[in-house]
Order: C-alpha cells, then sequence, then structure tokens
C-alpha cells in the first residue's frame, strides 16, 4: 500500500508540477505517462538509477490505479488506458539453477541404484552431455560413432539446425552398449529408446530426475537443470563458452563440434 500511495503522489506532483492543465485525472494523457517513465529512468537513488524492477514495480502500480478506476466505472478517469506493457523494463533474467559439484555427485550415485536401467541411463546422459530431453529421445540406435580411438555421441538435429557430436564418457558408453544389447530385435522403429514399440515420453525422464532427486535428499530437480550444471562445470574447469553465454549448456554442443571438426581435420578425415 505504500509504494501504491508513494508511486501515485510522486506522479501527480510530476504531472502538477509540468502541466498546469490537468485539473483531474480524466485529463491524463499518454504523454504524462511517458513523462513519467522518463523521469523514472533518469531518477538518481542511492548515487545511481533506479532497478529497472522498481521501476517496473512503479509503471505497475500505476496502471493498477487506472485499471480500478475502470472497473469502478469512476466518472473521473482517463479516457483510454494508459499504461502499455511496452512501457515496462525487460526484467532481468534469473541465472539458470544449477547444482553444485557435491549435489551432482550425488545425484548419479542415486540414478546409479535405480533398478530401471532406463533411468539409470537417462539421468547419466544428461549429466554427461547437457542434451536436452527431446534430443536424448530423438536419439536414434547408431548415434554412437567411433572416431579415430574414441567414442562420441552423434546429437539429433535441435535448435542448433546440425547435427552435433558430444564425447562419450566410458561409463556412459558402457551403460549405452548394455542397453543397445538389451534392446528387442524386432522392434521397427530405429529410435534408441522405446517402450513397448513406441517412443518413450519425456515424463519418464521427470519422474527418473526426480526420483533420483528424492533419494539424494536434493529436493526437486529438473533435467534441465543438469544441462547448466554441466556448463557449470565446464566453466570452473576453464572452459570458455562461445559467445560469452554463461548461462546455457547448449554452448557446449557447439565446443564439441569445434573439437570434432578438429579431429577430423588432425586425423586427415577432412
Amino acid at each position: 500500500m505504500k509504494n501504491a500511495e508513494l508511486t501515485l503522489r510522486e506522479f501527480a506532483l510530476l504531472v502538477a508540477d509540468e502541466d498546469a492543465t490537468v485539473g483531474c485525472v480524466a485529463d491524463l494523457k499518454r504523454r504524462h505517462v511517458e513523462r513519467y517513465r522518463q523521469w523514472l529512468e533518469r531518477l538518481a537513488a542511492r548515487g545511481g538509477p533506479l532497478h529497472r524492477h522498481t521501476v517496473r514495480d512503479r509503471l505497475s502500480k500505476l496502471r493498477g490505479f487506472f485499471r480500478r478506476l475502470d472497473e469502478w466505472d469512476a466518472e473521473d478517469r482517463p479516457s483510454r488506458q494508459l499504461v502499455f506493457d511496452s512501457d515496462f523494463p525487460i526484467a532481468d533474467e534469473p541465472l539458470p539453477r544449477f547444482l553444485d559439484d557435491a549435489a551432482a555427485a550425488k545425484l548419479l550415485a542415486a540414478a546409479r541404484q535405480d533398478p530401471d536401467p532406463f533411468a539409470r541411463l537417462a539421468i547419466e546422459i544428461l549429466a554427461r552431455t547437457g542434451m536436452r530431453r527431446s534430443e536424448m529421445l530423438g536419439l536414434t540406435i547408431d548415434a554412437v560413432v567411433q572416431i579415430g580411438s574414441a567414442y562420441w555421441l552423434r546429437v539429433p538435429v535441435g535448435k542448433m539446425h546440425t547435427d552435433c557430436y558430444v564425447p562419450l564418457h566410458p561409463q556412459l558408453k558402457t551403460l549405452l552398449d548394455d542397453w543397445l544389447l538389451h534392446r528387442p530385435e524386432d522392434l521397427r522403429s530405429n529410435l534408441l529408446f522405446t517402450d513397448h514399440g513406441r517412443p518413450v515420453n519425456a515424463s519418464r525422464i521427470e519422474a527418473a530426475v526426480r526420483l533420483a532427486a528424492e533419494r539424494a535428499g536434493l529436493g526437486r530437480v529438473t533435467p534441465h537443470q543438469l544441462r547448466h550444471t554441466l556448463a557449470t562445470q565446464a566453466i570452473n574447469r576453464g572452459m570458455s563458452l562461445p559467445g560469452g553465454d554463461r548461462r546455457s549448456a547448449r554452448s557446449l554442443v557447439v565446443v564439441h563440434d569445434a573439437c570434432l571438426r578438429a579431429d577430423r581435420r588432425s586425423d586427415g578425415g577432412g
């Protein structure tokens, strides 16, 4: 309530100081809101400009006031809405949550105790490669490729608009080999992950991560957090992500793809 009162008071004082033609709320025009927004953006607070969240809050209070007048069908109100969505500064995107090394290790340890082989493999893939759920579920039975003496996982076309290759951790390679070994031979689908002949649903990955997190005592963990966890681990170990994108693990795929191309050139394969 105090914030709303402060907003309305400073808005009214600004309008009264700069436009003597305004005698009531109905006289307010769009230009008055634009002027108030400019004033907020330039206002000094403790030696610096107001934070964009504060500016958003003040404009939100002002818009709320005008909307209440409309709802109450007040006689003294502007003839149209004066505060638009475009007036609001873009909010800062919170940094994606990630697991620290200790929590990540607990999650993997809990996953390895899961009796469901799919759950064990799914969490290992997400944690070791940083791929998305949709990319994992789009893997085909020929996704594991050998280049030189190393094994790589070919990630299907996604947001990168090109197939990329991710180096395979030995433990993950073993799990994939075991999964393929027990895969029914009469399946018509070439997808790596199927359930009774049908593609595995993404909710099964969500459930696997959730249960492993609960067993590890970590609370709620999502598959996407494993992606950011891998990116954070890479940064902490000195890897430089392209374009300064330190909030998304998708850049890791670009790094791995570049490494693969360099490997091929050194081997004379292109």
